[in-house]
């Protein structure tokens, strides 16, 4: 994310005082973050966009954070504390999974920039502890326990930061790149050949009609359906 950060080294013992005319703190260089992620124009979060951003010398964050993943972490930790101050408190386990799914999923999208890579990644703060918690107490309120639990729990983890991650990486690429891609739907699908590709062509005039807020809804319930499956097979708690 904050590619070239490696090559630079802290200045000198002047960075101290720009950072306090700057009014600088670890917050303020969290917020600066969030904020050109939340562009959504596929602008990368460099190490320069956000001295730009904090008008300061880029190497001033190296007070506030040890290294570029340190502040990668930090600033996706900050994006789940604001995805789980959206949740609902009210229904029962089903809605509750399916709001956090999706809420996941949107704030993804919202930092493109970051999402797209932590997917794969834990933060080990409080945030993500949170969520996982969320996650857990939701799963054993849904009647889970034990090894069937946390089984459970590491899955649908997987599979929702996945696709969340693989949208915001979407979401990064090149706009031309991103329409020829929705236009192959609709284009090279329709196209394909039906002798070679009797399926493919056989289901290719509805392809371009799915958008991405049914493949998104359809997966979570999935998930969901997945996570009453596990019930079953776990059988009476």
């Amino acid at each position: 994310m904050l590619g070239g950060m490696a090559a630079l080294r802290p200045g000198p013992a002047t960075n101290g005082l720009s950072a306090r005319r700057n009014g600088l703190s670890a917050d303020v260089i969290v917020q600066a973050a969030l904020r050109i992620a939340a562009n959504n124009t596929g602008e990368r979060l460099t190490l320069s966009r956000l001295g730009q951003e904090l008008d300061a010398d880029p190497t001033v964050i190296y007070r506030y954070f040890r290294d570029r993943d340190e502040l990668l972490l930090t600033v996706a930790d900050r994006m789940l504390g604001e995805m789980l101050e959206s949740l609902p408190v009210a229904g029962d386990w089903r809605h509750r999974l399916s709001e956090l799914l999706r809420a996941t999923v949107e704030t993804f999208q919202r930092y493109p920039a970051i999402g797209a890579e932590v997917g794969a990644r834990t933060t080990r703060q409080a945030n993500e502890f949170r969520a996982a918690d969320t996650l857990i107490g939701l799963l054993r309120e849904a009647g889970l326990s034990g090894s069937e639990l946390v089984a459970t729990y590491r899955t649908v983890a997987d599979l929702i930061l996945s696709f969340a991650g693989t949208q915001a990486t979407y979401l990064m690429l090149d706009p031309a790149i991103r329409e020829a891609d929705e236009l192959s739907w609709s284009r090279e699908y329709r196209a394909a050949d039906p002798k070679a590709f009797p399926e493919l062509a056989a289901a290719g005039p509805a392809l371009a009609e799915v958008d991405e807020a049914e493949i998104s809804g359809r997966i979570i319930e999935m998930i969901i359906a997945g996570v009453e499956a596990a019930i079953g097979k776990a059988g009476p708690s």
